[in-house]
């Protein structure tokens, strides 16, 4: 020590500098040992082995037949957005993990039997939701194996950031009815269904149209409806749409009574709404041969005539929609600020540009956009869903621009992350905790209740113009 005084007295530095980084070596180790033993005494004082951890599971929120997990009984304070908790998340993921470890199962969680959504006491359909089947689950890619360089093997990856509380289903009757009875209690009566024509066998996509228009009718007597979606496909012309239509009326589905229909006042008739996807890869001079009365091909007064809605993504489609005869336009992305139709702030531009050519403008709304597997576009297309905030906004602003139709983003669209089906927790998975699998299913009850309390009230003694018509009626 003596040594050591002498040698700092006479003025050399460096063992003043082993000196000052042993000092703070040991300081900061101290440090490190106390916040650790902080963050752990207050993170887990009751768990103090892996045994105990697993004999303390969270508890799932109470229930009963009149309360809704997560929703408070008045139907205005029901959307309370909870803060998200990182902490909670990672420890309740940790303890799943733990239990499947033990228990050897690689099988979901099951879930508490008998819990039901609320329905909802009155219906529109003037919100229509986007349903999807069948659900594309996986994307297969292959690799080589070492020993056989000819040979490969199929691996699938989960394709959804989500995992399904009925899990990776395969849409049979049962879910069907079962998604179906969800889509009633929200007050929907109306789903889109997304359909192209199977290129391989033409009658595949016409029978899985047929078993869901019978399914409709069979168990729901036609109180919820299917509108079409014409999906986008390789080498499809105004002239393909038109022998689309052609095969739905020779396969008796364009008359049937699960079909959605909305009531045209300017026909005196009730047509089929259809939508089409993509609208903009044909130009509007194709569309005018079969929009136009005076087209060649026209289906405008025919047997084929229909209310067409078509998708567009820029400003600029919207002026093809017009020239090209369509009825209307509707955004489809729940992606806000990925393209000029997407974006909130301009629905109200797009809302005036409709009115003014008398059209009908359906925006699209979405709890969130997560697609798993598709590259990035438009800047990015990943949308958080901020706990139910992001989706809050996109209602309440379709509401400011006072919107006729609304079209939701998705019932379950797992691989693009839109859906408000039931999810529950799933290692290497997000979910909707601490709200429970049915948050979005109850918010969308919420705000399609305030979508039909407002209609009521802002129709009373009738509307002041064609485009506040109420009650599926259009100009």
């Amino acid at each position: 020590m003596n040594f050591i005084i002498r040698r700092v007295m006479s003025g050399d530095f460096r063992i003043m500098k082993r000196i000052m980084y042993t000092a703070v070596y040991v300081i900061g180790t101290v440090l490190f040992i106390l916040a650790t033993y902080f963050v752990t005494s207050h993170r887990y004082e009751d768990d103090k082995s892996i045994n105990n951890l697993l004999a303390h599971p969270i508890e799932k929120p109470r229930t009963n037949e009149n309360h809704l997990v997560g929703i408070s009984e008045s139907p205005i304070t029901n959307v309370l957005l909870e803060k998200y908790n990182d902490f909670e998340v990672k420890s309740r993921l940790l303890r799943e993990k733990i239990k499947m470890i033990q228990s050897n199962s690689v099988e979901r969680p099951p879930y508490m039997a008998g819990d039901t959504l609320v329905a909802l006491n009155r219906s529109t359909k003037n919100i229509h939701i986007f349903y999807s089947d069948p659900v594309q689950w996986y994307k297969p890619f292959n690799t080589s194996i070492v020993r056989d360089p000819s040979a490969t093997i199929e691996i699938n990856e989960l394709n959804s950031v989500f995992y399904p509380m009925l899990g990776v289903y395969t849409t049979t009757n049962k879910i069907l009815e079962h998604h179906l009875n969800n889509i009633k209690r929200l007050g929907i009566n109306v789903i889109i269904l997304t359909w192209k024509p199977s290129a391989n066998i033409p009658g595949e996509s016409v029978d899985l149209l047929k078993n869901i228009l019978n399914l409709v009718k069979k168990y729901f007597d036609c109180e919820i409806q299917v509108a079409l979606e014409i999906d986008s496909f390789p080498g499809r012309t105004v002239e393909s749409i038109r022998n689309i239509l052609t095969l739905l009326h020779r396969e008796y589905l364009w008359s049937h009574p699960a079909l959605y229909r909305v009531q045209v006042n300017s026909k005196n008739a009730l047509l089929p709404m259809i939508y089409v996807r993509e609208a903009y890869q044909i130009s509007d001079e194709e569309w005018f041969k079969i929009f136009s009365v005076r087209g060649i091909g026209s289906i405008r007064n025919t047997i084929y005539d229909a209310v067409f809605i078509g998708h567009v993504s820029s400003k600029k489609h919207t002026s093809l929609i017009r020239r090209g005869l369509f009825d209307g336009f509707y955004t489809r992305l729940a992606s806000n600020g990925a393209t000029f139709t997407s974006t909130w702030k301009n629905w109200e531009q797009l809302k005036k540009t409709a009115d003014k050519y008398n059209l009908l403008f359906i925006p699209t709304v979405g709890p969130g956009y997560n697609e798993k597997m598709k590259e990035p576009k438009f800047g990015g297309l990943r949308r958080h869903r901020s706990n139910g905030q992001y989706y809050g906004v996109a209602w309440r602003t379709a509401f400011a621009i006072s919107a006729q139709f609304i079209s939701i983003s998705s019932y379950n669209d797992w691989p693009s992350g839109t859906q408000i089906e039931e999810a529950i927790p799933y290692p290497g998975c997000k979910d909707y905790q601490p709200t429970g699998p049915r948050k979005y299913l109850e918010l969308t009850r919420y705000y399609v209740d305030e979508f039909i309390k407002w209609k009521e009230i802002g129709t009373v003694g009738g509307a002041s113009d064609c485009n506040q018509f109420w009650n599926n009626t259009i100009c």
